[in-house]
């Protein structure tokens, strides 16, 4: 199996940023929402938001004003079908 070149730029970022930021929002009682951000070699990229205890309104304003002033959202592509 062949590993695809973008994910070895993946490789060289610490993944326990990833893996650990929203367990612990959600554990601790935080509202938390990820939108896109953008794509690094092709590959989407994510950004964390998180806020007080009840402010769940806020948050979303706030996700909602990232994702329309970047407009990293991209509609799907699919590869061709395999014969």
């Amino acid at each position: 199996m062949t590993e695809h070149r973008s994910l070895k730029y993946y490789d060289t970022i610490d993944r326990s940023l990833f893996v650990y930021t929203r367990p612990l929002a959600a554990v601790a009682g935080y509202p938390s929402i990820t939108v896109p951000m953008g794509f690094i070699q092709g590959v989407p990229i994510g950004i964390s938001f998180f806020s007080r205890a009840w402010e769940e309104s806020k948050l979303l304003k706030i996700a909602h004003g990232f994702e329309q002033a970047t407009k990293a959202r991209r509609p799907r592509t699919f590869a061709a079908e395999i014969q």
